[in-house]
């Protein structure tokens, strides 16, 4: 699906950030559109009052949600004499190695293990603060529902989400993802402020979440269906070539120069050299310069080193030429035969391929 992105009338993806990766990486275009996750039920009726102390951490316990990290953080500032009370709900594989930390670290009277709870949301009604400190997320619903409580979040700035969803410093805490002792001295920040900061906080949080409203996310569907339909084009498959001229291996990347031939006259809208990781597990594309010559179009692009580093273990990355009209889409590997290629460098390997095209490989 992703190397056929081109093909669709219109991509949604979940947060502004993902899709900035998304056109950095060549992937999408105009036919990107922003839709979040939606709030379709609030967690609970906000309490007015609740104990500045009191925490909770709704999350499956696996590596991902890095819950390790938070009770490090609660044991920093309880060091600090911060002296919280959380609950977690959630179970998962790591429940045993966590608790046991928690005990390690001197929390077994602060964290109460609540397991799974169906209605565990709810505790947001009640809770101060919560804690997220994972790896990655996609829009996490858990920090909407958090907030449309009036549950301020301590959040790892993490890919992706917490940022298109929290203001640092007005409806919640943004920590550099990883750094702990960040988090702990958030934890702090909040458990030093008066009762009306913290109200004032709260209601932000409360406000905020209002916006994934499910009136106002279907608005933004309705509108992008609209656009979509409205530039709607039937993109049609042109046959493409490409011939390798010239190959180099550098500090910076791969550089190529290809001749490209093709069945898409001048409809030439952007042409873009990509890969494809031979496991499919690596995508992307980057611009190049098209320049017409007596004998036909030459393109030429460079593959970044910071790219190039998507070869893994005895993986490789198969490259093409990409070439897309307004109407009219192109892609075909390239052919390399005959051209002499560069001695590797930092590992990396260009090569011609038993069927005669250009690949990279990591150095046997």
């Amino acid at each position: 699906m992703l190397t056929h992105l081109d093909w669709f009338d219109a991509v949604a993806i979940l947060t502004a950030r993902q899709q900035a990766g998304f056109l950095e990486a060549g992937l999408v275009s105009e036919n990107s559109f922003v839709a979040p996750n939606m709030l379709a039920h609030p967690a609970a009726k906000p309490s007015a009052e609740r104990e500045r102390s009191g925490g909770v951490i709704v999350a499956r316990q696996v590596t991902q949600k890095r819950l390790d990290h938070a009770l490090d953080a609660l044991a920093r500032a309880r060091a600090e004499g911060i002296h919280t009370q959380v609950d977690i709900f959630g179970l998962g594989p790591l429940t045993r190695r966590l608790t046991r930390q928690a005990a390690k670290l001197g929390l077994s009277e602060v964290v109460d293990w609540k397991g799974y709870d169906s209605n565990a949301k709810a505790s947001f009604g009640t809770a101060s603060f919560t804690l997220m400190s994972s790896r990655y997320e996609g829009h996490p619903v858990a920090l909407l529902e958090a907030m449309s409580a009036g549950c301020i979040p301590i959040v790892y700035d993490i890919e992706f989400g917490p940022s298109d969803v929290v203001t640092d410093g007005v409806d919640g805490f943004l920590v550099p993802p990883g750094d702990i002792e960040g988090m702990a001295e958030a934890l702090i920040k909040l458990h030093g402020m008066t009762n009306r900061q913290r109200a004032r906080m709260r209601k932000a949080a409360i406000r905020r979440s209002r916006d994934f409203s499910p009136a106002n996310v279907t608005k933004v569907w309705g509108e992008q269906l609209a656009k979509a339909q409205k530039r709607k084009t039937t993109l049609r498959a042109r046959k493409l070539d490409a011939e390798l001229i010239a190959v180099s291996l550098t500090a910076q990347g791969l550089h190529l120069r290809l001749k490209v031939t093709s069945e898409m006259g001048g409809d030439m809208r952007d042409v873009m050299l990509g890969w494809i990781g031979r496991g499919r597990d690596a995508y992307g594309r980057v611009p190049a310069q098209a320049k017409k010559t007596r004998g036909g179009l030459v393109i030429e692009g460079t593959v970044t080193a910071a790219e190039l580093k998507a070869i893994e273990g005895n993986s490789a990355l198969d490259l093409y030429a990409f070439v897309r009209g307004s109407a009219t889409w192109g892609r075909t590997r390239i052919a390399s035969s005959g051209v002499q290629m560069p001695k590797a460098r930092d590992g990396l390997l260009p090569y011609t391929t038993a069927a005669g095209n250009l690949s990279v490989r990591r150095e046997a």
